[in-house]
C-alpha cells in the first residue's frame, strides 16, 4: 500500500497529551449511536480510530471538529502512513445504521466533508509525524 500525507486536527490541550504518549490515540469510530434505538448501539461498537483529513485546510467544513470545549482546529500534525483507509470505503461504515449516518454526516459537513475523511485503526506511532503545526491565535 501506497505512504499516504494525511492530517489530524487537534487542540492545545490534547498535543500535550499526544507528545507525552508519543503517538495519536484511537478514539471512538462513531460507528454507533448514542440512541438505544437505533442498531448497533453503544460505545465501542467498532474498532478505535484516529479521525484524520486529505486536506490541510478544513475550508468550509467543520468536519465534527467545532463546537468543543477545546478548539480542535488549533493543531494541524501531518501524518504519513500506509495504514489510512477512507471513511467511505471502510467496511464498519457500511454497517452503521442509515439514520445515525445520516446524523453523523450531518454534523460533519455532509457527504462532501465525509469524501476527505480518513481512518486509522490503532494509534499513529509518533514516527509517523511529519510536521507539527499550531495555528496563530
Amino acid at each position: 500500500m501506497a505512504r499516504q500525507t494525511l492530517y489530524h486536527f487537534t487542540s492545545q490541550y490534547h498535543l500535550s497529551k499526544i507528545l507525552a504518549s508519543g503517538k495519536l490515540n484511537p478514539t471512538e469510530s462513531n460507528i454507533g449511536s448514542a440512541n438505544p434505538m437505533l442498531k448497533p448501539y453503544g460505545t465501542n461498537v467498532g474498532p478505535k480510530v484516529v479521525w484524520l483529513l486529505d486536506t490541510p485546510d478544513l475550508g468550509d467544513h467543520s468536519h465534527g471538529l467545532r463546537g468543543s470545549f477545546f478548539d480542535k482546529t488549533a493543531v494541524r500534525i501531518t501524518v504519513t502512513t500506509t495504514r489510512a483507509i477512507r471513511w467511505k470505503n471502510w467496511k464498519w461504515t457500511k454497517r452503521m445504521n442509515p439514520e445515525w449516518k445520516r446524523d453523523l454526516l450531518r454534523a460533519g459537513g455532509g457527504m462532501s466533508a465525509a469524501g476527505r475523511w480518513w481512518v486509522v485503526v490503532g494509534s499513529i506511532p509518533q514516527a509517523e509525524f511529519a510536521r507539527i503545526e499550531q495555528r496563530a491565535n
